[in-house]
């Protein structure tokens, strides 16, 4: 037998070998579906997962020169961001996480989507995110709605994971602290409680902007909720308040809102669900237990009389007040000035701006009077009448919104403000187009 012979016959039996040891393994390529995925895996990670990630992405035609040596580099970083390209898992950057986790599920059991409740297996959407207004609270008070945060599930069901929520004081001249007033905040689907936190120390919250004297506080509230496709959420925001609160006066107001992308949610398919608005706004007053008000709208208009120089419209804005705690006195103005001290503060310019436009208000109401106050007593609703009429220099569309309602608990005493959001449709007019040729 000549070498070269020798050397064939070697190499025959060397291929062979490699044939029955590639033999060997493949069943491991091709039952890499039975690994499972306990956590993200991105560059420098190393263990049995990412041996598991490495192999199957090998037995899959994705390139890892190396082999599976359970260390994530660039070379795997690469083969996983070929094989999120190629089945649509985007971002395609090579990093692991629970969407290429989700992907993976699919594609080695075959199943169109995982788990993640009743209602649809599909994709998910959330949309129409809307901040209601609630109550005012008091001190020592439990389970009391200051919000309702409104949005609708579509496409299939979604889990709900978070919710993050932001508190901004609105006076200065008080604590401007969230914990000094709440002590729980809890979230509600109808009866079912499906979330609650503890915010009655300062190490419970986080700092999240705001400026120096009115800096914006935030939570998040983890949450377990499955919502069928189709539903029209409506989570209640509940709160519990301490026992004691500093100022029995006129105790504080806070600003709230659910950041951009703050309500988290995963779909079937575990496709990560955010939804939010930090321009959606509501307001709310934390008393020390000597009073407040709530305020409901009940109905608005908008006319234009007229048709050519001298149109105008009337914009009459409905609304009740009710008193909480004790009497409490509302000044018997109105202003499109946020600074004054007038009762109702009106805002003209929701659709244009009305520079140079000539406007008049006029605030009415069923309350006994005082002076120059309307007295609404402790436990009474009373109906009022905000009336604007603007006559603008330009053709076009005027609305009008309710931003706030001020008060005292006393005759003469400080103000207490409570914010309206203008863009919830119980305190704005319908737009109408005022023509001015």
């Amino acid at each position: 037998m000549t070498t070269v012979t020798k050397f064939a016959a070697k190499s025959t039996v060397f291929l062979m070998g490699v044939a029955l040891f590639v033999g060997a393994i493949a069943p491991a390529y091709v039952h890499a579906a039975a690994c499972t995925f306990y956590r993200d895996l991105t560059i420098g990670v190393q263990g049995s997962d990412v041996v598991c990630l490495q192999t199957y992405l090998i037995s899959s035609g994705f390139s890892i020169p190396a082999g599976p040596t359970g260390y994530f580099g660039t070379q795997t970083q690469g083969a996983t961001a070929a094989w999120q390209a190629a089945h649509g898992v985007y971002p395609p950057a090579g990093y692991f996480g629970p969407i290429s986790r989700a992907a993976y599920a699919t594609l080695t059991s075959g199943s169109s989507g995982g788990s993640g409740g009743s209602g649809g297996t599909g994709a998910a959407t959330l949309s129409g995110f809307n901040l209601v207004s609630g109550d005012n609270v008091k001190e020592n008070q439990s389970n009391v709605e200051i919000a309702q945060a409104r949005f609708t599930v579509s496409g299939g069901s979604a889990d709900l994971n978070r919710i993050d929520l932001e508190f901004q004081a609105e006076s200065t001249s008080e604590d401007v602290h969230p914990w000094e007033y709440l002590k729980n905040i809890l979230i509600y689907d109808g009866s079912d409680r499906i979330g609650s936190l503890q915010v009655g120390d300062e190490s419970d919250w986080d700092e999240n902007g705001g400026t120096n004297n009115r800096p914006v506080y935030l939570v998040s509230v983890n949450l377990d909720d499955t919502l069928p496709a189709g539903r029209n959420a409506d989570l209640s925001i509940q709160v519990n308040t301490q026992n004691s609160i500093d100022n029995s006066n006129n105790g504080q107001s806070f600003t709230l809102d659910v950041p951009d992308n703050g309500l988290h949610a995963t779909d079937a398919k575990n496709n990560q669900l955010r939804v939010g608005n930090e321009r959606d706004t509501v307001s709310f007053n934390v008393n020390g237990g000597n009073g407040g008000v709530h305020t409901k709208g009940t109905n608005d208009t908008a006319v234009v009389t007229g048709n050519g120089e001298h149109s105008y419209g009337t914009f009459t804005l409905k609304f009740t007040i009710t008193a909480e705690g004790d009497d409490v006195y509302v000044p018997r103005s109105i202003s499109n000035d946020p600074n004054s001290d007038a009762g109702v503060i009106y805002d003209p310019d929701m659709q244009h701006n009305v520079a140079g436009a000539s406007m008049t208000a006029s605030l009415s109401s069923s309350a006994d009077t005082d002076g120059d106050t309307f007295v609404i007593h402790d436990g009474d609703t009373e109906s009022f009448t905000a009336q604007v009429v603007i006559d603008p220099i330009a053709t076009d569309y005027y609305q009008v919104g309710l931003s706030a309602i001020q008060f005292a608990l006393r005759p003469n005493g400080s103000l207490t403000e409570l914010n309206l959001n203008q863009n919830d449709s119980q305190y704005h007019t319908d737009p109408i187009y005022i023509p001015n040729n």
